[in-house]
């Protein structure tokens, strides 16, 4: 019920034509009602946006401060426009996923060893076989030279890495990481391991280390590559195999699977070494492959 009334209203009145009419006067005016602030159109929106994100107060009805800026969790939150501010993805071990796929030339898979293996770029490895990374059981029948690698269940007939090469996923890279870094499973030279002296070993596994002893001597005219050999520093390849062609593998190691036949040199995409060893290490391999230090892709 309105209480808007005259200044001339006469509480006594009660009508008649003895008395005079009351005065005329004007309605009162309306109360003042707050209006809603007028917001610009979604058309507008979609042709002005980076216009009116960049003015004054954007999202702000006119004469009222902008939104105060709120964070929550690492995201700053500010009026209309919305501002991130996100950490990159980091899985465990401190592997910073955007920095990974930035270095590493558009690989997929990753397959963690020592040095030794780098003699696959040299030039006393048999042509059909350089530059290639191959599991242990083609090794084996190829005759060639093998100087790092796990030899645990290599020569077994079931075994994964008898004709499969390990590798894990992006997300899992930490493991090939932490295999490199292993000389228990990635030894540095099978003419070193136990097995080598062992009185009860295979043929095959005899004719694997004459295999090598007599590489190494070979390399004795290659310094440099006899370094590589004996220094046995992590080695970490950066993979694109056939994805549609891995094979599971029931392991310990998070995410490991296993590249049927190993890959060849056009399947390699990066090498990751320790930072002084790059340069060599970019020197044998050429410049078709991007070689760059380990700590380039951690957080």
């Amino acid at each position: 019920m309105s209480n808007n009334i005259g200044p001339n209203f006469n509480p006594g009145f009660s009508g008649g034509s003895s008395q005079p009419p009351p005065a005329t006067t004007s309605p009162a005016p309306a109360p003042s009602v707050p209006t809603t602030p007028s917001l610009p159109s979604i058309a507008s929106l979609q042709t002005n946006r980076p216009a009116w994100l960049a003015s004054p107060g954007a999202g702000a009805s006119a004469g009222t401060s902008p939104a105060p800026a709120v964070a929550r969790g690492g995201r700053k939150f500010k009026g209309a426009g919305l501002t991130l501010n996100v950490s990159p993805t980091v899985v465990s071990g401190g592997v910073d996923m955007a920095k990974l796929r930035l270095v590493s030339n558009g690989s997929t898979h990753f397959h963690g060893s020592r040095s030794g293996s780098l003699i696959t770029f040299h030039e006393s490895t048999r042509e059909d076989l350089r530059g290639s990374l191959l599991p242990m059981g083609a090794l084996i029948d190829a005759g060639a030279a093998v100087f790092t690698g796990e030899r645990g269940n290599s020569f077994d007939a079931d075994g994964l890495n008898r004709n499969n090469l390990s590798v894990v996923d992006e997300h899992n890279v930490i493991e090939a990481i932490n295999y490199a870094g292993d000389t228990s499973l990635a030894r540095k030279s099978p003419v070193l391991s136990a097995a080598s002296n062992s009185s009860n070993e295979t043929p095959e596994v005899a004719a694997f280390h004459a295999n090598a002893r007599a590489a190494m001597d070979l390399l004795a005219a290659s310094p440099d590559m006899l370094a590589l050999v004996n220094e046995g520093f992590p080695v970490i390849y950066g993979l694109t195999p056939d994805q549609d062609n891995l094979q599971a593998a029931s392991s310990a190691i998070k995410g490991e699977v296993g590249v049927p036949g190993g890959v060849t040199r056009e399947n390699i995409k990066a090498i990751f070494v320790p930072a002084d060893k790059v340069a060599v290490v970019q020197s044998l391999v050429g410049e078709a492959i991007h070689v760059a230090a380990i700590s380039t892709f951690k957080s």
